[in-house]
Order: structure tokens, then sequence, then C-alpha cells
């Protein structure tokens, strides 16, 4: 459990939430969450309404009340919350979500997804999420889909009717450098078109000043990480996204690749709380982000 959190108040340190995704999909990710906040670095996770594990993820949050707790909306790799009747549009033949991003824009883009369904689906998530009685501080997405025009504008008029008053933005800046080197960051493209939408929106809403992780989604050991805080921007909060877990090659999410053990080790190695110490960062939530708000 992080110790040196400070006031976003506070000028003289760079400031950091590192957030992890995805609780409540799977007992060996609800479970690397818990040990990399309760152990490591971990200040901030986002709750998956629809997600297999989602009962017993609430009461890991209750277990552990000062870690911060979002809502991660899903509209791909998952379960529904509303009737499945009524978002005939978001769903697969056997009544689940479909499986990648990439099915989900492109029907998206051409008019086979109803507007209205995704946020009759989005609103049942929101408050499925906010019956639990847990305080719940921000909004990001699976995917970064949150970002689609058209669901960007849903998602901001939910969090205005449910007070939430933080919103993930995924806005990854890169090196000109990496464009030669996209064989080692597939997901490049991906962070561009994000990039782009990012800065199309209107920020009437608490989010972070710069955003890391999605580049390295899955792949955030040890090297990459320090990488990464090496090179944070000295002024301003800093959102760095990862996947810790407890390593089950019969996880239904195996096929992500993701490195979900080998993440939870590097957020739990002490030379990354020292490496954060040496460089004056402090470890923030989004909770801090909030009251450091005016």
């Amino acid at each position: 459990m992080v110790t040196n959190r400070v006031s976003t108040g506070s000028s003289r340190m760079t400031q950091l939430i590192i957030h992890a995704d995805d609780f409540g999909m799977a007992d060996h990710i609800d479970r690397g969450i818990q040990h990399a906040y309760r152990e490591g670095v971990v200040t901030s996770t986002s709750l998956v309404a629809g997600g297999e594990t989602f009962s017993s993820a609430v009461q890991i949050a209750k277990a552990n009340p000062d870690l911060d707790i979002g809502i991660h909306l899903t509209l791909v790799g998952s379960t529904p919350v509303a009737e499945p009747a009524k978002i005939p549009t978001l769903l697969t033949g056997q009544g689940v979500f479909f499986a990648s991003a990439w099915s989900f824009v492109v029907r998206y883009c051409t008019g086979k997804i109803s507007q209205q369904e995704i946020d009759l689906e989005l609103a049942a998530q929101c408050e499925k999420v906010l019956s639990t009685g847990l305080t719940i501080t921000h909004i990001d997405s699976h995917q970064h889909l949150h970002m689609l025009p058209g669901i960007f504008e849903l998602v901001t008029k939910l969090a205005r009717k449910y007070n939430i008053n933080a919103i993930r933005i995924p806005c990854e800046s890169q090196s000109p450098a990496l464009i030669f080197k996209l064989y080692r960051y597939p997901r490049l493209a991906q962070q561009i078109v994000l990039n782009y939408l990012c800065r199309k929106v209107t920020k009437n809403f608490i989010c972070s000043d710069h955003f890391r992780g999605f580049l390295d989604g899955g792949q955030l050991v040890c090297k990459k990480l320090y990488d990464i805080i090496a090179g944070l921007p000295e002024h301003g909060v800093t959102e760095i996204m990862c996947h810790p877990g407890i390593a089950d090659p019969q996880s239904p999410y195996a096929t992500w690749g993701y490195h979900w053990q080998q993440e939870l080790e590097t957020l739990i190695d002490p030379k990354i709380k020292n490496f954060l110490a040496e460089k004056n960062i402090a470890l923030i939530s989004y909770r801090d982000l909030l009251r450091g708000e005016p």
C-alpha cells in the first residue's frame, strides 16, 4: 500500500496515478490488483459492471477503502448489464458483446449500432456500480471506446448525471522516432487516432494532464515502467495504466497475451518505490486529484 501520497496542491513534486484496469473481470486479475495496491504502487482501479467477478471485486474494494475506484465502461469483451432484448445492436447472437474493439468500431462507424442502446447500457453499468455504495471517483473504459465521437458525449452526460467529475483522457505523447519502430509498437497507429480524438474533446471535467501505458498495454514490465517514470513530465499529473494479475493459463482472457504476473511483480518491486522517491515523484489517486481542484 502506497504511503507517499500528497495533496495535488504540492508544486515541488511530480504527481503520478498508477491505475489498474479490468477490476471485476476475473479472480486472477482482481487478486493481482489487490496485491499491487497493498504491497506495491497501484493507487487506483476501475470496476467492470458486467465482469464475472463483479461481486467479489466489490468486497475487495470495501476491504480496501483507500483504493480509488472508478467505472470501467465496457462495450466489448464482456457481458451486458442492461436487458439484452433492449440492446440487440450491441450483442452477438449469443447475447454477449462483440469480442474485439475493432469489430465494435467498424459496426459503430457504419451505423449498425444504436446510440440509444449504448446510452441505455452505459447508464445501466453506472447504476450497477453506484448501487454498491462505493465512492466512485472517475470514469474510463475498456479499449478506450468512450473516446469515440458520439459515445464521449454520452459518457460526459452520464458523468454529470451521476456526479462523477473525472474522466480518463488517454492522450499519450510519442517521439516522432517511434514511427520508424512501428513493428515494436503495434498499438502506435491506434494511439495516434486516440490522440486525435482526445484533442478534439471539450474538457469540461477533471482529468490527468498526461497519460502513459497504452503503447505498452499488458506488457508493462520492469524496464518499460522505469523508462516511463524516468521520462515523466515535471509538471502536472500523469496517469499510468497497468494490468497486474496472477498468472492463470486457464483464464478466458489468456488470448490477450498480457503479462499479468510480470506486471504485478514489477509493481510490487521495492526498487520501483525507491526510484519514485529518488525522482521526487508523489503517488496520488483520482480522489486526490479531485480534492486538489479549486
